[in-house]
């Protein structure tokens, strides 16, 4: 789904299906407190996302990213899903740290 809403622009669909499959994955380690802090971080975290997803071409290295994490998911591939989700926390790291960085350069 994520890569329909890339290739047709929705921005807020695709946000919505990222948001969605975390919270899957979340929901599937039937960890209460992993996920009630993902729920919580995407409700404080949501617009930062938004800005994030204006950066030329991240879309598309997430969604190839998360399709490999859904791969190795599904092939109870622990090692490797843990991984790429480190990765995917990496690049969403960083992707935030240019926001801040930017929004510091433009208000000074």
């Amino acid at each position: 789904m994520q890569e329909r809403n890339i290739s047709s622009g929705n921005e807020a669909a695709f946000i919505e299906a990222d948001l969605a499959f975390h919270t899957g994955v979340a929901q599937a380690t039937k960890n209460t407190v992993l996920i009630d802090l993902y729920q919580a971080f995407v409700r404080v975290h949501r617009e930062g996302w938004t800005q994030a997803n204006q950066i030329p071409g991240l879309n598309e290295q997430g969604q190839a990213l998360h399709e490999r994490n859904a791969e190795a998911i599904a092939q109870r591939n622990a090692e490797q899903a843990q991984s790429l989700t480190r990765l995917m926390l990496d690049q969403s790291d960083n992707r935030m740290q240019e926001i801040l960085l930017d929004d510091c350069q433009t208000s000074a």
